[in-house]
């Protein structure tokens, strides 16, 4: 409950399968507050087999309750694929629809964040408009 699966700023060398329950991915705010963007469940993925050890998370993972996942070093990965080509060809494609899907998810979120942000201008700019006018008349 709670635990961190990976942390912002280190070490990126895994990525981890996500079979049963969710995930929230944090950002740092000023301040050190962190900030929720998104959330991964079963069938999701954290991670990218090509990071290396010289890439770092750009986020913060952290499990909601309970969580089962399935945690795949970078290093196994590149061996495999080196000892079967056909089955890096197929993962990285498995990969690329995975992360599609991943992308669309959070195209949706910005959408909607930006879409809250943009009502409420409207409303503080309606609510300065309406205070104006019986000011002045």
């Amino acid at each position: 409950n709670g635990q961190t699966l990976c942390e912002a700023g280190k070490t990126a060398n895994r990525i981890h399968l996500v079979q049963a329950g969710q995930v929230a991915l944090e950002i740092s705010l000023n301040g050190g507050a962190q900030s929720q963007v998104g959330l991964l469940g079963p069938g999701d993925f954290l991670g990218c087999p090509w990071f290396g050890e010289h890439h770092t998370w750009p986020l913060t993972a952290r499990a909601l309750g309970e969580v089962t996942t399935q945690c795949i070093f970078t290093t196994r990965l590149q061996d495999l694929f080196d000892r079967s080509p056909e089955a890096g060809k197929d993962f990285a494609l498995r990969l690329a629809r995975g992360m599609d899907d991943q992308l669309a998810g959070a195209r949706n979120q910005i959408a909607k964040v930006s879409r809250i942000a943009l009502e409420s201008q409207v409303m503080a700019l309606e609510s300065f408009a309406t205070g104006n006018e019986e000011n002045t008349g």
